[in-house]
């Protein structure tokens, strides 16, 4: 299988390129953590689910959970938006569509964009994971986890990193916070 760091490099070139896979989603939403942000990609990832709803009922009742969990005033995990987005969305929450959401999904993911992004690059998280692919790179590819050494590829219970990324400097998270324990 594809290692799922293959493309970490490629995560430099936009806040896009980290958004649109899951190891990246992962890895900058632990970096958001540090920073007391996680809100921000928490309620990106909402949106981006709630557009592929099919359904009205389960529409409504989605954008009662991300209204309550990120828009309200003194919700447990309050996105950062100007008064007037959120008077528009708490305006129409009673009705909502697909696009009730659009306006504060893009000024969130603007900072992101312009704030967080820029301090992931430079983190010690992305750091060691360019360095990680690096060495990674130099080992011999038909190393398995079928116990051939120490840097085998076995994957976390989340199938997306490898198990030993979890000694890479502030990585041990990894194991931690799987998104599919075992």
């Amino acid at each position: 299988p594809k290692d799922p760091l293959e493309d970490v490099e490629t995560w430099s070139e936009s806040v896009d390129k980290v958004l649109s896979c899951k190891a990246g989603q992962i890895a900058f939403r632990e970096f958001l953590k540090s920073e007391y942000s996680e809100e921000n990609i928490l309620f990106w990832i909402a949106c981006e689910e709630y557009k592929k709803i099919k359904t009205t009922p389960e529409m409504i009742s989605s954008a009662n959970r991300i209204y309550s969990e990120f828009v309200q005033t003194e919700a447990p995990r309050q996105i950062n938006i100007d008064c007037g987005t959120r008077e528009n969305i708490t305006k129409n929450i009673s009705q909502p569509s697909l696009t009730s959401f659009d306006s504060a999904q893009k000024l969130i993911y603007s900072l992101m964009a312009r704030d967080c992004y820029p301090r992931f690059l430079k983190s010690h998280m992305y750091q060691g994971l360019l360095r990680r692919n690096d060495s990674s790179d130099q080992e011999d590819k038909t190393t398995t986890a079928k116990g051939k050494g120490e840097n085998a590829s076995a994957l976390c219970p989340c199938g997306i990193f490898p198990q030993h990324l979890s000694c890479v400097g502030s990585l041990y998270f990894l194991k931690r916070n799987c998104v599919n324990p075992l």
